[in-house]
Order: structure tokens, then sequence, then C-alpha cells
């Protein structure tokens, strides 16, 4: 008669530890594949919203843009071939610009507002130039980086920031723009930013592109 068996064999547990390291393998890589793929989701979704975002507000600042020259309301872009020294904003990379905007287009009730956008190269922040004028408060409209500026991130991880003017007089799209030597506004603005993907590995860039035509031109 045999004897009765107690228990598992050494080669019994180490079959079973080798079913179970392998499902937990199995179980790790779809976990790790499936977490990869939510990041990259992710990151393709902040990468439209910060695109589109980004737009649709200068959109809605240049739709009330206007000039006036002789209270010194200007409509001033300048390129990335600029020097450094003759730009409106320290430490800024690609194009700037800065116009008047009225009615203010946050609804705060002011009056006008100066608004501007450029691009800070430490970081590569889309940045929103922003200054209001109150009710009774003299403003000479002059853009700088004095006390009543305010400037405050809009988008992250942009890259480029381009703009481009149509001269109607000579049907041709041009790199600056300055309204005190024209008096005239751009019969439109086409703008057009590169965004990167917050990912650490490959991040993938998209450009987006919007043209907008000047109400006031």
């Amino acid at each position: 008669m045999k004897a009765k068996r107690n228990g598992f064999t050494l080669v019994e547990i180490s079959i079973v530890m080798a079913i179970l390291a392998i499902l937990s393998m199995s179980l790790f890589t779809v976990f790790r594949i499936s977490t990869d793929s939510w990041r990259k989701m992710e990151a393709k979704l902040m990468l439209y919203q910060n695109g589109r975002m980004a737009l649709d507000r200068i959109s809605r600042d240049l739709s009330s843009v206007f000039i006036e020259s002789s209270s010194s309301i200007h409509f001033l872009a300048f390129d990335d071939t600029i020097l450094p020294d003759l730009r409106i904003k320290t430490g800024t990379a690609k194009d700037e610009l800065f116009f008047v905007a009225s009615p203010l287009s946050d609804g705060t009730g002011s009056d006008v507002c100066e608004v501007g956008y450029w691009l800070r190269a430490s970081d590569n922040m889309l940045m929103r130039h922003y200054v209001r004028s109150t009710d009774g408060a003299a403003y000479d409209f002059v853009f700088d980086d004095g006390a009543l500026d305010i400037s405050y991130p809009m988008a992250s991880y942009i890259t480029d920031l381009q703009f481009k003017y149509f001269d109607e007089a000579t049907l041709a799209w041009v790199d600056t723009w300055d309204s005190s030597a024209s008096a005239t506004l751009p019969r439109a603005v086409k703008v057009t930013i590169r965004v990167k993907e917050d990912v650490a590995d490959n991040p993938q860039e998209r450009i987006f592109s919007t043209t907008i035509h000047l109400p006031n031109s």
C-alpha cells in the first residue's frame, strides 16, 4: 500500500510559482500599456486644448481692435528678426503683437484696454499682456513693462508663435505692422502657434493656425 501524500512536491510548487509569475508579468504588462495609452491620450487632449484656447482668446481680442492716431492708440507688431532691445517685452521669443481693444472682451466694464501676446523664452509660455483703463483715469497707451502692466501665462508648451498681417494696399502678407506710420490696421491677421505634448518620451508637436479679419480695418 502506498503512503498517503500530505502536501505538494517541490516540482509541483515550482510549476505553480512559474505560472503565477507568468500571470503577474502579463497583468503588469497590460496595466503598463493601458497607463501609457492613457497618458498619451491625456497629453494629446492637453495639446489640443492649449492650441484651441490660445487661438480663441487671440481671435476674441482682435475682433474689437481699433486705432486712433490722435490719441496714440496704435497697433504694433514685431517679428522674431527684431533685435531684443527694440522689443517691448524682455525675455521674449518669436513674434510680438500689441494693440488696444474696445469694448473689453473679458467683460470687466472698462472702456478700453491694452492687449498683447508674446512668447516667454525661458519656459515656452504664451503670455497675455493686459492693461485695463478704468473710468476717469488718464492713460497714454504706451506699451511697456511699467507698473500698470499685467502679464499672465495663457498657454504652456508653446514652441512657436507667428503673426502675419494682410496689407490691403499691396495685397500681400507682411511680417510686421506699425499703425503709427501707416495710420491703418491690417485687413486680417494670421496667427500660427506650435504646441508640444507634455510627455517625456518622444513628445509630438502640432501646428494650429487661424485667420482673423479685423472689422475696424
